[in-house]
């Protein structure tokens, strides 16, 4: 795999946003918080390369929702 995660961030306003990876015992292994994300479809790359393989959550918040996704990684 390569080691990076692309996301498309989908927002009707301007907003901040904080993005958390969690790893499957609910701990924190990453988080960035974006700022003055521009409203429409913002994309992100997130570098995963120090993550061993396993089931991670991605927490995206922002001032008015929280989506939350599973995904593998495998090396």
């Amino acid at each position: 795999t390569s080691g990076f995660l692309n996301l498309s961030i989908s927002s009707p306003e301007e907003a901040n946003t904080k993005i958390e990876i969690m790893d499957v015992m609910g701990r924190k292994v990453l988080e960035q918080v974006r700022d003055n994300i521009h409203a429409g479809t913002t994309d992100h790359t997130l570098s995963l390369q120090h993550l061993p393989s396993g089931l991670y959550s991605i927490n995206i918040y922002t001032s008015k929702d929280c989506v939350s996704k599973k995904f593998v990684i495998e090396r």
